[in-house]
């Protein structure tokens, strides 16, 4: 596990960090199998934090890394034991929403089965997704319940918002390959996003949690005021970060603002070729593109 943490900082091979946190999602789901584990109680304050570390860690890798689908299995409802009733009651330090980053992976993981140009918003992978985000918007209301007071519970809440609106987001760009900033729904979504950037402060500092929301929120912007404000965030996360993280988010910046000046040059690199994103929100279809991923022969 710590290997995977510093190959995610990159503190080594940052290529190698996802395939380390799926043998650690193997290793626990195995030990948590075994009789008595669950009897022993520092033991299950210890796989908590191993959980949450393993559930953070595949789903905020899972935008850019191409072959995720290949290379991991979603934990599922593995580590429903060490939370019973409430993974937030008993969250050592993601304040639970287990299942946002569930929903985080599993969309990455379709979107890399599902390649742009082969639209199939009827298959039965996108039918559960979208089951999941729904599921996700109803608990909204009452999505954080834990003593720990007044500012910290608006925190969580208004982070957990921001994450669920930016999954929608993707969630129909994978689902509906052709969705613009146009989109009504996606206007919708940035705008309810938007009004909570303006009245809580999301900042917590060494807390990535947000990096990748905001950045889908940055490539759904429409009008250049709402672009500026919701970089204005990612920019304000990016000087409380560690360096790994400010460095990524610092690098989408820059990678959105050259796009949206025309300065980016084209055409870009994937995996399967040159590509020509039509809009700023094309780019959630190649996320990797995002955090300065390297094509060979780029």
């Amino acid at each position: 596990m710590f290997l995977g943490l510093l190959e995610g900082l990159k503190i080594g091979d940052s290529s190698n960090a996802v395939t380390h946190f799926e043998m650690c999602r193997k290793l626990l789901t195995t030990r948590l199998s075994q009789p008595g584990v669950l009897g022993d109680a520092a033991l299950v304050k210890l796989y908590r934090v191993v959980a949450e570390c393993i559930i953070y860690n595949l789903a905020a890798l899972s935008p850019f890394h191409t072959t995720i689908d290949l290379v991991v299995t979603c934990w599922g409802t593995s580590f429903d034991c060490l939370f019973p009733g409430s993974d937030h009651k008993y969250s050592p330090f993601l304040g639970g929403f287990h299942d946002v980053y569930r929903l985080m992976l599993r969309i990455n993981m379709h979107l890399r089965t599902d390649r742009p140009g082969t639209d199939q918003h009827s298959s039965p992978g996108l039918e559960s997704l979208w089951a999941e985000l729904r599921a996700l918007e109803t608990k909204m209301p009452t999505s954080y319940q834990r003593e720990d007071g007044t500012g910290a519970a608006q925190l969580y809440k208004a982070k957990h918002k921001i994450s669920v609106l930016a999954l929608h987001v993707h969630l129909l760009k994978v689902s509906y390959h052709a969705t613009t900033p146009s989109n009504p729904l996606v206007r919708t979504c940035v705008d309810v996003a938007v009004g909570i950037l303006r009245e809580q402060d999301i900042r917590e500092p060494g807390n990535p949690a947000l990096r990748w929301p905001l950045t889908i929120l940055a490539c759904a912007a429409q009008q250049e005021d709402e672009f500026r404000f919701l970089v204005g965030r990612m920019s304000e996360l990016e000087a409380i970060l560690d360096l790994s993280n400010s460095s990524k988010i610092k690098f989408a910046i820059e990678f959105l603002t050259q796009h949206r000046a025309q300065e980016l040059p084209m055409p870009l690199y994937t995996d399967r070729g040159p590509w020509m994103p039509t809009t700023q929100l094309d780019f959630l279809l190649e996320p990797q593109l995002l955090e300065g991923a390297k094509i060979p022969g780029s």
